[in-house]
C-alpha cells in the first residue's frame, strides 16, 4: 500500500477541522445534553438518531453515517460499505469527492489502519463534518466496534 501523501495545506486544515468539531460537540452537549440521556436509538433506514429518558423521547437528530471502526481491525468509510443505503451515506460520498478533487488519499481509500482507530474515526469524522457543514458527530458502540455519524439537524422534543 502506498504511503499517504496529501497536499501541503491538508495537515493544518485537518487539525482545524478537529478543533472545530470539539467546539461543535461541546455546544451540542450543552444545548441538548448529548451524552447524558440513558438511551439512544438509530433508525438507519430513515437517517434518525433519537435520545430518550425512561419516560419520553427528548432529542432527535437527522444523521449521516461517516464510517465504522471494526474492533481492532480498521476504519471503513461509509461510502465503501455496501451495507449502507445511498441516502444514509451521502455526506460520506461528498467527503470522498472532496478527497478526489484535492488528492487527499485518506479520504479516498476505502479503509485505513491506525494504532488508535477510535481517534482516527473522530479525526476523519471531523474532516467530514467540516466538508459537509454538519452540526457535530456522534459515536456509538455496535456489537462489532464503533459507528460514527454526522449530526445534521437536531431538535429537542420536549
Amino acid at each position: 500500500m502506498n504511503p499517504i501523501v496529501d497536499p501541503a495545506w491538508y495537515a493544518a486544515w485537518r487539525q482545524d477541522a478537529i478543533e472545530e468539531l470539539t467546539e461543535k460537540n461541546r455546544k451540542l452537549a450543552e444545548e441538548f445534553q448529548l451524552g447524558k440521556w440513558p438511551k439512544f436509538d438509530f433508525d438507519l433506514e430513515n437517517g434518525w438518531l433519537t435520545f430518550s429518558s425512561p419516560e419520553k423521547l427528548v432529542v432527535r437528530a437527522a444523521i449521516q453515517v461517516v464510517g465504522t471502526v471494526a474492533s481492532g481491525k480498521d476504519w471503513l468509510w461509509a461510502w465503501a460499505n455496501d451495507w449502507w443505503s445511498e441516502q444514509i451515506k451521502h455526506d460520506a460520498q461528498e467527503t470522498k469527492r472532496f478527497g478526489q478533487k484535492h488528492n487527499i488519499s485518506e479520504l479516498t481509500r476505502p479503509s485505513l489502519q491506525d494504532d488508535d482507530l477510535q481517534a482516527l474515526g473522530w479525526e476523519l469524522s471531523a474532516v467530514s463534518a467540516r466538508i459537509t457543514s454538519a452540526r457535530g458527530v456522534y459515536r456509538a458502540p455496535t456489537g462489532k466496534g464503533l459507528l460514527f455519524v454526522l449530526l445534521r439537524e437536531i431538535n429537542s422534543l420536549t
